[in-house]
């Protein structure tokens, strides 16, 4: 029984060590549009998300620029509803200046990881082979959605359902 305790804190220990090391891992790295300008976003601005969706996109991507519209609607209905949701945008883009435009583009009002970043980031290492793709993670980084076994995409459209569930039944 004490063996078994033991483990069990050790889990729930390393997996609040993983929120804060995910959470810290990201601080200084993600920026948002203001008044069409990509800044840095505050070290708070993961506070209090319970389930974060990873956008995985650019700009010369024709599917990606399709698919972009259809999901600033659906944040900004959702993002109402449950302000403990939040999406970060990961650039496939060539340049910083191009993630920005792309951003611009699609009025994109969520967070992005810097495009410095999306190499070897933690957020990198949950990428498919394709784009657009998105991954959904909890506040430990545990992932809640993403494409199925065997498989190497899915396209995102497919996630959105799924994570209004997720939203629906934690309230």
């Amino acid at each position: 029984m004490k063996t078994l305790l033991s483990l069990l804190a050790a889990c729930a220990l390393s997996s609040s060590l993983f929120a804060e090391e995910l959470t810290d891992s990201l601080k200084g790295k993600l920026v948002k549009l203001d008044n069409n300008k990509l800044v840095a976003a505050g070290d708070d601005a993961l506070a209090d998300k319970k389930v974060i969706a990873i956008y995985y996109s650019a700009h010369w991507c024709p599917p990606c620029r399709q698919f972009t519209p259809e999901l600033v609607k659906f944040y900004n209905e959702t993002k109402k509803e449950h302000p403990e949701f939040e999406l970060i945008f990961v650039s496939s883009d060539r340049s910083e200046k191009d993630m920005e435009h792309y951003m611009q583009w699609g009025k994109m009002p969520w967070l992005g990881l810097k495009h410095a970043e999306t190499r070897g980031s933690e957020l990198t290492k949950h990428a498919a082979r394709g784009i657009p793709y998105m991954v959904v993670l909890d506040a430990e980084g545990k992932v809640l959605v993403e494409k199925g076994v065997g498989e190497d995409w899915m396209h995102p459209m497919k996630a959105l359902p799924q994570i209004s569930k997720l939203l629906e039944s934690d309230t």
